[in-house]
């Protein structure tokens, strides 16, 4: 019998449908009727192998064996797949009245899902009276419940009373919408007293877009209308009702005006709304980019500040640089391209500190290429002896050599040990043999070996044997056979099975 064969024999033993088909394929042959009557009867035998058993039973042509477990399985599936996988499996493996019995059940759920959603639509409307006082009670209530546009438009059309205004306008200062509170005020009222409550209500709670509303309007003071203008330039949210509400008030903005906004939204960290300001009439002047530059480099935003540096005529300075990267490795750690934006912001020239800082956020969190940048920053020593130590614990052959050849020394023993035992926990022992060469202990040795035994890797186990001047033992390639054919690994396990001699 050879390697292939009896991994074949392991796997129909096992119970294993999915390695036995694959070992019949890797040899050119079907699986005999015994095959198959063993593998049903393996897997028939525990609920969550039953698709194994059904795979067999297919594979080997035993049509109706193959429908009584396709059924067996319909009935496990109820509760936990939804309706359309049961039925798109029963369609392909199940008799024709089990896939009947279950359109049935899915129709009448269906019936009810369209009864329930035909008695919501059903459902009772409001309807608008139309005397004065029913009129005011539906206003009310439309505010309450938040259908401010429905209020407005019944306030327009049906009646423009104080009363409806009133009413309108201390519901929404009740739930705190100001801004509808302004907006009905605004529109048409000049109900002596309201405007002042509304002001003060809108000031004392910083809705300064709704502030706007009232700018300009009757009863409306200069100085209060400055006020007004002044807290809508300092406010992100509504900044941009700045040049309408100068235009309400009878004047222009400033220059100066403009600029500030823009900078606050800056300094702030709102960019989009910086990118929006031209659109709502804000048109920044030179002189404020500098301090653009200040607010984009204090968010860490490089490419912002790359070109607003470079619009201004100079190149971003060191310290400038190395307050981008000190803001992007305390703010932005959860940022999938951080390493990206700190790798190229620092190759443009930073301070010591902050190349190391970035070069020990490489290490911390695994980034590509760690050992490249520290190498062209020229980090200081104390990093370089992290760098070897992130090397020697994960297994990281370039690393590890990288940051030994920047300290200008050779690996200890002991290091080279740390080495192996950092590739073997992390699962990297293809690299392992060039640093393990230099010097491991037969310890080590001895740790490749059954590691690579345990996990299936006749390579590896054969080439750490070598290195003990020794050979596999035929216990050694059984086990690593048993291991490729748990793993479904079917051709390493005839590759290993050759090497077997009884």
């Amino acid at each position: 019998m050879n390697g292939k064969e009896k991994v074949l024999k392991m796997y129909v033993e096992s119970g294993n449908t999915k390695g036995a088909l694959q070992a019949a394929k890797l040899i050119g042959r079907e699986l005999t009727g015994m095959e198959i009557d063993l593998l049903i009867e393996i897997n028939e035998k525990d609920r969550r192998d039953l698709q194994w058993a059904l795979a067999a039973a297919e594979a080997g042509k035993r049509e109706e064996k193959a429908k009584d477990i396709a059924d067996r399985i319909v009935q496990g599936m109820k509760g936990y797949s939804v309706e359309e996988a049961i039925l798109e499996f029963a369609s392909e493996h199940c008799r024709q009245s089990t896939i009947n019995e279950l359109r049935k059940e899915i129709g009448k759920k269906q019936s009810r899902k369209w009864a329930e959603a035909e008695d919501n639509r059903n459902g009772v409307s409001g309807i608008v009276d139309s005397t004065e006082e029913q009129l005011t009670g539906f206003v009310g209530r439309l505010v309450i419940e938040g259908r401010y546009n429905r209020a407005r438009y019944v306030i327009k059309t049906k009646s423009r009373t104080d009363l409806l205004i009133v009413v309108a306008v201390n519901e929404c200062l009740e739930k705190g919408e100001f801004y509808w509170a302004a907006e009905y005020l605004a529109c048409w009222s000049e109900i002596p007293g309201l405007s002042e409550l509304v002001f003060e209500k809108c000031l004392e709670n910083g809705d300064f877009c709704a502030l706007a509303n009232l700018a300009g309007k009757p009863g409306v003071s200069n100085e209060v209308n400055e006020r007004i203008i002044k807290k809508v330039l300092g406010s992100p949210d509504s900044y941009m009702c700045a040049p309408r509400v100068a235009k309400e008030i009878g004047r222009f903005l400033t220059q100066d005006e403009v600029d500030g906004a823009v900078v606050m939204l800056a300094e702030k960290g709102m960019f989009d709304k910086v990118l929006e300001a031209p659109e709502n009439g804000f048109y920044i002047s030179g002189r404020a980019r500098e301090g653009l530059l200040a607010a984009y480099v204090k968010h860490g935003r490089l490419e912002e500040a790359l070109r607003m540096a470079k619009a201004i005529g100079r190149s971003l300075t060191v310290n400038e640089t190395a307050q981008i990267i000190k803001y992007c490795l305390e703010k932005e750690k959860d940022d999938n391209f951080l390493n990206h934006k700190l790798e190229e912001v620092a190759r443009l020239g930073t301070t010591q500190e902050a190349a190391d800082s970035t070069v020990c956020y490489f290490i911390e969190y695994g980034c590509i290429g760690s050992e490249k940048l520290a190498r062209d920053l020229k980090v200081s020593k104390a990093v370089l002896e992290k760098l070897l130590e992130y090397g020697l614990s994960n297994g990281y052959e370039d690393i590890t050599l990288e940051a030994v050849a920047l300290l200008k020394r050779d690996l200890t023993t002991k290091e080279i040990d740390r080495f192996v035992d950092g590739c073997l926990a992390h699962f990297s022992s293809d690299k392992i043999f060039r640093i393990a060469k230099l010097g491991a202990s037969p310890e080590a040795v001895e740790k490749i070996k059954a590691h690579a035994i345990k996990h299936g890797f006749l390579k590896d186990a054969k080439m750490a044997a070598t290195m003990q001047k020794t050979k596999l033992s035929q216990e050694e390639i059984q086990k690593i056979v048993a291991v490729c054919i748990r793993q479904g690994r079917t051709e390493s396990a005839a590759e290993a099975a050759e090497f077997l001699t009884d």
